[in-house]
């Protein structure tokens, strides 16, 4: 996330996923409430660098669908958040 080659890509894949519909945050951990160490407040990045780990969702219909629909929808999910899955488990 600090790295200036891969920051700005997991940045941008974050938001693509967001125009998509699709909910990115810190999940269970809260996140740091302030810069983490050696990193100033007002860096681009800020956000993705106080997040202690990241998770993808997107809520469903609360009207009921068939298998079909709902099994549609969870493959249409996975396929548009793998590259935030990508950029989180690539080497740098």
């Amino acid at each position: 996330m600090a790295s200036e080659l891969a920051g700005p890509e997991l940045a941008g894949v974050v938001e693509a996923l967001e125009v998509a519909g699709i909910e990115v945050g810190p999940g269970g951990a809260e996140p740091l409430r302030s810069a983490p160490r050696g990193f100033d407040k007002d860096h681009p990045r800020i956000d993705l660098l106080r997040a202690k780990g990241l998770t993808a969702s997107r809520r469903l219909p609360a009207q009921a669908a068939s298998v079909s629909e709902t099994a549609a929808r969870v493959i249409d999910f996975w396929t548009t958040s793998e590259p935030l899955a990508g950029e989180l488990s690539a080497d740098v």
